[in-house]
């Protein structure tokens, strides 16, 4: 395929000596490496950036160790961004020939359903896994599928040591569920990827090396490490929760006792004389799959999450963002949605409070209104503190407004402090300390517009869409504008201000120059649909634009749009096309305007690639990112 590209996906952990002797080998040929290095100390990070720049490597830098699914989906997401086809996933411990890399590729790239692993061998030249792995519906177990006994129920798996799949499928399954930390996101991922219409497959032609004591070995010899135990034996249970009926699940409890024991006798029977820690990984793991085998799973897929989100049931002027992510939330199986409301705030029941522009809830207005949503805010929050219920906050801007008064900020900054899972809209948003970043992107709004007509686009034409706001820069797109010289053409504005000062200073401004015409209020679907299709370009001149829902809605519309050069906008370009995503550093000029419409018009035709943004699966995404602020937030879970 011509504009085919791979990337392989690493995720690290205190593990760089490896990734030298393996990565830099599998990796000669391919241009797009992403290694997540999940946080050790800070020497190992160093070493991680030295080998990045040292090899062209992208490195993502999460704050904590986040384990191997979140890393990988963080990863994976990075890749995509920067335009990759297909992935192959590797470990720190296993390495391809980098022909092989690009014979596994090569397979995905033609067949889109196919999650595909190589054979794989130990260093002596053993055979560690050389065909697809059965996992035994019957008990849990597993073993090769070439072992299955007739009439088996089995659901078949690859291991995760090497995995290559499209871009397709990885959207289409989801990627690794955050749940499972380490050990059986495997398997999971296999299953999923059954789920959405793929299956799983064995190259016994192409052949990786696997080091596996490099990564969970315990002191040499074939003992593991108490992690590997742990959670290989808690994990079994977790699936279980997630995947089988009420009986299959209370045979597979009935039985874990029995395979636990065959996970820790992997480790050879010296280890259980000379250290405690298999007997105590035994002990452990079987007090973890207590809760999931009595159903009472924090990661379990059809338990119903109550989730109170912070805005009330949508209007005709709500932000279609809002709109399509209530739709999709309420159509998404375990989450349970109330809009808010301070009767249910303050009385109701939910597991989560899912927050978006929190400052809306209790910004000024009247004395009296502001005095008391201000008084039952603060009892919302000592609710959310003494019951231990996590916040989820969609981070859309990283700066707060500005004209927030002192009570304003003290109340962000406590919801700050609660918040347990940030959910970010693009992986420029950094790390904080005291939550974990899950990006989910912001999605499109194609289905959304379609029911309006669209215009021709009018030459010459540049507009403004939007709410109208001192940090959009309209003002400076304006003074830009009224130096173009060139009368045919036009700027039109077109947005409800937020000020009646912002509203006379634009008035005031274009007073003097015909071309440029204002529609100073709310406007509605049908017609932010023909005013956008009217322009040749949308110029959304932000002093800072870390995310923005109206690029997206531009670009929903097959128009190209003008922004400021950020790492965010050029991710963007690189997702949808170059030609959708104009760029302009430092001040907006009217050479910048120009040339871009010069531009517009030489790359016409086609439409923005915003496959990324589908809607489809933003319901449970956002029900993985729920459940994970209810396992670190101390909620009920």
């Amino acid at each position: 395929m011509a504009n085919s590209r791979t990337a392989i996906v690493v995720v690290n952990y205190g593990s760089s000596a490896l990734l030298e002797s393996n990565l830099v080998a599998s990796a000669s040929t391919t241009d797009l490496v992403v290694v997540v290095d999940n946080w050790t100390d800070d020497a190992e990070r160093q070493r991680v950036r030295r080998l990045a720049r040292e090899h062209g490597w992208l490195v993502e830098e999460p704050a904590t160790n986040t384990g191997f699914g979140i890393g990988m989906n963080r990863g994976a997401s990075r890749a995509l961004r920067c335009g990759a086809t297909s992935l192959v996933l590797l470990n720190p411990d296993a390495r391809l020939a980098p022909e092989d890399v690009a014979r596994l590729a090569s397979q995905t790239e033609a067949d889109a359903d196919i999650l595909l692993a190589p054979r794989i061998e130990r260093p002596d030249g053993t055979p560690w896994m050389g065909t697809t792995m059965d996992l035994r519906l019957a008990d849990g177990s597993v073993a090769s599928s070439r072992r299955r006994p007739p009439g088996a129920q089995v659901m078949e798996w690859v291991s995760g040591a090497v995995m290559a799949l499209s871009a397709d499928l990885w959207r289409r399954s989801g990627g690794f569920d955050p749940d499972y930390f380490l050990y059986w996101e495997d398997v999971d991922l296999c299953r999923r990827v059954q789920a959405a219409g793929g299956r799983v497959a064995v190259d016994e032609s192409v052949i990786a090396v696997h080091d596996e004591g490099g990564t969970h070995a315990d002191g040499g010899g074939r003992a593991k490490s108490e992690t590997y135990y742990y959670y290989n034996i808690r994990n079994r249970s977790l699936y279980a929760a997630k995947w089988l009926d009420p009986a299959s699940r209370r045979r597979w409890a009935l039985l874990t006792p029995r395979v636990a024991w065959g996970t820790i006798l992997t480790g050879g029977r010296r280890q259980l004389v000379h250290s405690v820690r298999p007997w105590r990984a035994y002990a452990r793991g079987l007090a973890a799959s207590i809760p999931f085998a009595l159903g009472r799973s924090r990661g379990r897929s059809r338990r119903t999450v109550r989730v109170l989100e912070s805005f009330p049931v949508p209007s005709e002027q709500t932000n279609p963002y809002i709109v399509q992510l209530r739709d999709a939330l309420r159509a998404s199986p375990g989450v349970e949605l109330t809009c808010w409301s301070w009767r249910d705030a303050l009385t109701g029941r939910f597991d989560v409070f899912h927050t978006h522009w929190t400052e809306a809830l209790i910004e000024r207005r009247g004395w009296r209104s502001t005095t008391v949503r201000r008084a039952l805010f603060g009892i919302f929050l000592a609710r959310l503190w003494v019951t231990r219920t996590p916040v989820v906050r969609t981070v859309h801007n990283l700066e707060l407004p500005d004209g927030l008064s002192n009570v304003e900020r003290l109340y962000l900054r406590v919801v700050d402090r609660l918040t347990r899972v940030r959910i970010v809209l693009n992986e420029f948003t950094p790390e904080v300390a005291n939550a974990r970043n899950v990006l989910i992107e912001h999605g499109d709004y194609r289905a959304w517009f379609a029911p309006h007509e669209r215009s021709e686009p009018v030459r010459g034409r540049i507009a403004f869409i939007g709410k109208v706001r001192r940090y959009k820069n309209v003002e400076g797109l304006v003074r830009a504008f009224k130096q173009v010289d060139d009368e045919s053409f036009s700027l039109h504005v077109a947005g409800s201000p937020s000020s009646a000062d912002l509203a006379e200073s634009l008035l005031a401004l274009s007073a003097d120059d015909e071309r440029v015409t204002l529609d100073l209020s709310f406007v509605e679907d049908a017609r932010l649909v023909a005013e956008v299709t009217q322009a040749e370009i949308v110029a959304l001149p932000y002093h800072e634009m870390h995310n923005s829902g109206s690029v997206l809605a531009v670009l929903s519309l097959a128009r190209p749009v003008l922004v400021p050069d950020t790492p965010f906008n050029r991710a963007l370009a690189s997702e949808v096309g170059a030609r959708w995503v104009h760029m302009f550093d430092g001040e907006l000029s009217s050479r910048t305007l120009v040339d871009a419409v010069a531009r517009v018009r030489r790359d016409a035709g086609g439409e923005p690639d915003l496959t990324r943004r589908d809607w489809n699966d933003a319901g449970r995404r956002h029900r993985n990112a729920f459940v994970l602020a209810l396992r670190t937030g101390g909620g009920r879970a």
